[in-house]
């Protein structure tokens, strides 16, 4: 008995100092319609899942809770990289329209009032980078100019990628980051508490850094890294490929700091892609690359 007693005081003592990790407790998967969908991403509130089709043409909603799905737009290109305002009543968005070569490709950026469906035109170019939130005031860069950004000197506002260096403004100043030295960078994302950024390098992987661009930690080649709701977790997807096909991917978890990874998904007949973390639930939504919208659920336990 005393030994006994002595095994399971060693393996409380030991599953007490094993660090909490997220795990996948359910999974539900929607396919509404014909299309392949893909690019799913929360509202604020984290009531709807709004997302597009594989070929980023037009913005559909989904609200888990009544099952209700509506098209918002059919703007082709909406659906690359769209933003919901923080009180989410509109989505700002780049529409594309093409001609006979590229030079006479036309961009535009466009708010669109969810409940109305009545939308604005706010710049146009040839080439335009695509507009974020700065609170519920639609913002964008062109030429090098931050334009329509909120009168606030309290902000810290993730402004995307422009010429393959990270843009952040920061009260009224406009930022160019290039953290790791001569970097190309795509998946710039803020940290829930407007703290630190996380990005990939397209030749050094994942991290994290401050918002002066000072590194703070690699999290190597994690694909499509995401913040989980609280900023104690990074959330993000493996592609496996023979160069030419993808052949595997699954979600996979670590913390800001580089440790604690944990694989989070392990299917083989699954591939999952470019996850995205809720704002208030510890619920993540992702694609797979035969166009089905997973929402999966997830707890953090010892």
């Amino acid at each position: 008995m005393k030994r006994l007693m002595a095994t399971l005081c060693l393996f409380a003592t030991l599953a007490s100092e094993i660090p909490a990790q997220p795990m996948i407790t359910n999974v539900e998967v929607f396919a509404p319609g014909n299309h392949r969908w893909g690019f799913a991403k929360f509202s604020p509130d984290g009531k709807h899942i709004l997302f597009s089709t594989l070929g980023y043409d037009g913005i559909w909603e989904y609200t888990p809770d009544t099952k209700a799905f509506r098209q918002l737009t059919a703007d082709a290109g909406s659906g690359y990289n769209f933003s919901v305002s923080a009180d989410g009543k509109s989505i700002a968005y780049r529409r594309t329209t093409k001609g006979r070569t590229w030079r006479d490709r036309k961009q535009e950026i466009v708010t669109l009032n969810a409940e109305s469906g009545s939308t604005k035109l706010l710049g146009a170019a040839r080439s335009l980078p695509t507009p974020v939130f700065d609170g519920n005031s639609p913002a964008f860069l062109q030429a090098g100019a931050v334009f329509n950004p909120a009168p606030s000197k309290n902000r810290v506002t993730l402004l995307g990628v422009a010429g393959q260096k990270i843009q952040l403004l920061v009260g009224n100043q406009h930022r160019q980051l290039d953290p790791l030295g001569n970097g190309s960078y795509i998946w710039p994302a803020l940290s829930p508490d407007a703290k630190t950024l996380l990005a990939y390098d397209m030749d050094r992987g994942a991290f994290v850094s401050d918002l002066n661009g000072k590194v703070l930690a690699s999290l190597g080649s994690l694909d499509g890294p995401t913040w989980t709701r609280d900023g104690s977790w990074v959330v993000a997807f493996n592609e496996v490929s023979d160069g030419h096909v993808v052949t595997g991917s699954d979600l996979h978890a670590v913390r800001p700091d580089g440790t604690g990874k944990v694989q989070l998904t392990s299917t083989t007949d699954i591939i999952e892609l470019y996850p995205s973390c809720s704002p208030t639930e510890n619920k993540i939504v992702c694609h797979t690359l035969d166009g089905k919208i997973l929402l999966l659920t997830y707890e953090v336990r010892p």
